[in-house]
């Protein structure tokens, strides 16, 4: 398992393309994300220090963690809304065929 300290990328980051924001989740996922799924499948990423996120830049991590198959924790003690956004995205982008609810 690798652990990921989201505040050392950005504090409060945002946008889902480079253009968008320095600290968009393009450049997350290049820089820190794709690195350490090459290392494994299994990664935890720590909120705890961050002080907003923007929703587009967690939904384009979530996407990303499901194409590559990666098996993620969330720690975020100081917001707890993001685990929650982040299953939701998750959610969104897993195949209804890999799900283990019917009622989808």
């Amino acid at each position: 398992m690798i652990t990921i300290d989201v505040a050392g990328f950005a504090l409060s980051p945002f946008g889902r393309w480079n253009s968008d924001s320095y600290s968009s989740a393009e450049r997350f996922i290049s820089d820190h994300l794709q690195p350490a799924s090459e290392k494994s499948k299994a990664i935890t990423l720590d909120f705890d220090q961050v002080r907003g996120i923007g929703p587009s830049w967690l939904n384009e991590v979530a996407r990303f963690c499901v194409a590559e198959g990666l098996t993620v924790t969330i720690i975020s003690n100081r917001d707890r809304d993001i685990p929650v956004m982040f299953n939701l995205s998750i959610d969104e982008y897993t195949p209804k065929a890999d799900r283990n609810d019917d009622n989808r």
